[in-house]
């Protein structure tokens, strides 16, 4: 083989499923393409892909709730060699809970400070005072 290339989404979300293709180019005899999808934590799986066409293989990736940045590889390998493409992509996630801080009471003509904290979350939110 002589080239390797995912295409796919960019941007997951949670409990959700996106398809992703791995196009290898070349090679004789056909080479057999394998998935991996690492998380931020480091941790690896294989997943199955499914062989669509000669040097074509489409996996189904379905997220849960705790999926951060995701590095997906597909490798394309025969006997006469090997080729791999990374695709390194974000999972859009809301915060789990928004705390505001404060007085519980306000003195007329005085300032009183409140703070908002959320939950971890990605993209940073807008966080908007009414």
């Amino acid at each position: 083989p002589t080239n390797a290339v995912i295409s796919g989404p960019e941007v997951l979300y949670h409990e959700d499923e996106f398809t992703y293709e791995c196009a290898v180019e070349g090679g004789n005899p056909p080479p057999e393409i394998t998935w991996t999808v690492s998380d931020h934590l480091g941790q690896t799986k294989e997943l199955k892909g499914e062989l669509i066409g000669a040097g074509l293989s489409r996996m189904m990736l379905k997220t849960g709730s705790e999926e951060r940045m995701l590095t997906i590889n597909c490798v394309g390998e025969n006997t006469q060699g090997r080729v791999s493409h990374s695709k390194h992509v974000h999972t859009h996630y809301p915060p789990t809970s928004v705390e505001i801080t404060g007085p519980t009471t306000a003195t007329p003509g005085e300032y009183a400070h409140f703070t908002c904290v959320t939950t971890e979350t990605f993209p940073v939110p807008a966080l908007k005072w009414k």
